[in-house]
């Protein structure tokens, strides 16, 4: 397993074929400036590349849950530890040697969520979409990665995630956007406005910290679908897709009972109000 120091050329040379004209500011680290001026800084952590670009105007929580369930593979709206609106990506790199490829598609997950900014489109961002895969497919998938798996419908399969004290079970299947990985967390009318922020809020904080998966939203018929996903745009290999339901089962474990709780208006409410003085110390302690 390549690890540490040694990814460092390996990076260098994918930052270098797939975005050019990179600068390195240390070992490690590199900043990239995307073709409508928007920065991203990439660094290694452990045997991580964690990626993040900063969003100029802040929007609702509720919104930025539902853009990621439309952004391509590889990116998540994420607040980060001060409350500030981040675009983010984290690619394991002790995997296949594809770098190049990961790099690219990363970067133009980046340029796709800055268009949704500017009041846009995914446009050209947006990766061809796969063909169907079968169940027996998606089914052997999932062996090879270590996470058994059984049929879920006619084109799905349903993987039980390891999360302690509840049990939840994992989709994988072909989505618009390739293949995609995905626990529902709930489903139902969407709650009172401050609790649907407040929810918003706690999730794209966990964002930040459960890494690969992204917290989304979609609303269908009235019908507001809370889950944690992860989308492929390629087969992935084994390990990857081991990190993708690895991430979930946190996911799991981190946000459901909280999710559950912060329905509740009173506890929404308190919620809010704790984060805005934090917010206002923050302020206090940084002038």
């Amino acid at each position: 397993m390549i690890t540490g120091d040694r990814n460092i050329p390996m990076l260098a040379a994918a930052f270098s074929e797939a975005a050019g004209g990179t600068m390195m500011a240390h070992p490690g680290h590199w900043e990239l400036t995307l073709g409508a001026g928007a920065r991203v800084d990439a660094r290694v952590v452990d045997s991580w590349l964690v990626m993040t670009s900063p969003v100029a105007v802040a929007s609702p929580a509720a919104e930025m849950l539902g853009w990621n369930a439309i952004l391509p593979a590889w990116v998540k709206f994420a607040l980060n530890g001060n409350g500030e609106s981040r675009i983010r990506s984290e690619i394991p790199i002790d995997e296949e040697p594809d770098s190049v490829a990961l790099i690219r598609e990363a970067l133009n997950g980046f340029e796709a969520a800055h268009a949704i900014l500017s009041g846009g489109d995914l446009g050209t961002a947006q990766p061809a979409t796969l063909n169907a895969i079968s169940q027996s497919e998606l089914k052997r998938l999932c062996d090879e990665a270590g996470w058994s798996s059984r049929p879920r419908g006619e084109n799905a399969v349903a993987v039980e995630l390891e999360s302690r004290g509840a049990y939840f079970q994992a989709s994988f299947a072909t989505c618009d956007n390739g293949l995609r990985a995905a626990v529902d967390l709930r489903a139902g009318e969407a709650p009172e406005a401050e609790a649907e922020e407040a929810i918003g809020l706690f999730l794209l904080a966990a964002a930040s910290e459960i890494r690969m998966a992204r917290p989304s939203v979609e609303s269908i018929a009235g019908t507001a679908t809370t889950r944690f996903e992860f989308v492929f745009s390629a087969t992935p290999c084994a390990g990857r897709l081991a990190h993708a339901f690895s991430a979930l089962s946190v996911a799991c474990q981190v946000c459901a009972a909280e999710l559950k709780a912060l329905r509740n208006p009173d506890v929404a409410s308190d919620f809010m109000a704790l984060r805005s003085r934090s917010k206002t110390r923050g302020q206090s302690v940084g002038n």
